[in-house]
């Protein structure tokens, strides 16, 4: 599916670096949303320092993957920001002071005349973006990262990324680009480049993958899977992986097998027919019931024949 090289590099890279971000367009689709997760909790089970963000909230019909809630709209750890609503030209000072039992405390002191700041408009958020490797999915370019570019454009602007991306143009951001439109789904490829980097994935993520492997697929039927494809497959069944809506489960919750007490086959209002004992047809008497002779050929009663030792002829 890629050069052999360029995975190989990757893989370097990947081995050496302690900390990764991996970075998704806002509103992200689903097969977005499940390979960056699948990248994070993979790399995260083996031992890397990740967070994943998007620059907008994520779709509801994505509530279901697992590792969603680990996706921020942004990616700054560093530094601590405290915002609240206040007039520059109302402030007087800002100071600070440490008490005898190491907590911090923030001074806002304003003019006089002026009110303090309102606490209800306070509120705390993360800047300074930091990590020895960034991956990014889905996009062209850095802008149309949005918001997490806008907020941390220094920091990005001189990353080392890797590029995935369902399209077979080059990369401006990095030489480490997947590019590839003869995959079906981000997914897929996401599955791929773990096996190639000898990577496993939890048993979560492999559900992630290989649910969007098959949704994106029409259930293995599209005519772009091919031997890759089956080997991903594989590959994500070994470390746990399951379709979590079963291309025979429609779109019940419990997928291909519902649990014991309820019918698969019928709807939820929908119960047995019952019959009156008056609408029964009478029962049919049993062949060998009160009044039947059993006729037996003659034959059956007749002694065996015996052959005895020392006779030509059979004694009956």
């Amino acid at each position: 599916m890629f050069d052999q090289n360029l995975v190989s590099k990757t893989k370097e890279e990947l081995t050496a670096a302690k900390s990764v971000a991996i970075l998704l367009p806002p509103d992200p689709s689903t097969d977005l949303v499940a390979a960056g997760l699948g990248l994070y909790l993979s790399l995260s089970d083996a031992g890397k320092q990740v967070q994943i963000g998007s620059g907008s909230q994520i779709r509801v019909e994505n509530a279901d993957l697992f590792g969603v809630d680990k996706i921020k709209n942004s990616i700054g750890n560093q530094n601590l920001v405290i915002s609240f609503d206040f007039k520059e030209e109302n402030l007087k000072k800002v100071d600070y002071d440490v008490d005898e039992n190491g907590k911090f405390m923030l001074l806002i002191q304003p003019q006089p005349g002026c009110s303090a700041p309102d606490t209800s408009t306070i509120n705390y958020s993360y800047s300074g973006a930091s990590a020895d490797l960034v991956f990014i999915l889905g996009v062209n370019s850095l802008e149309e990262l949005g918001k997490i570019y806008a907020d941390e454009k220094s920091f990005l602007d001189g990353a080392k990324i890797v590029s995935l991306n369902l399209t077979a143009k080059g990369s401006n951001m990095t030489t480490m680009a997947f590019h590839n439109n003869a995959a079906r789904s981000n997914a897929e490829m996401v599955g791929y480049l773990l096996k190639a980097w000898d990577i496993n994935p939890t048993a979560d993520a492999a559900s992630n993958l290989l649910t969007t492997i098959s949704t994106s697929t029409n259930q293995f039927n599209s005519p772009k899977v091919t031997a890759d494809t089956f080997e991903v497959i594989a590959f994500l069944m070994r470390h746990g992986g399951n379709l979590g809506r079963s291309p025979f489960a429609g779109s019940s919750r419990f997928g291909a097998f519902p649990p014991s007490g309820l019918r698969p086959f019928m709807g939820p209002d929908m119960t047995p027919p019952t019959f009156d004992d008056d609408e029964l047809p009478p029962p049919t008497p049993f062949p060998g019931g009160p009044g039947r002779v059993n006729r037996v050929p003659a034959d059956w009663n007749k002694r065996p024949k015996v052959m005895r030792s020392g006779q030509s002829n059979f004694q009956s």
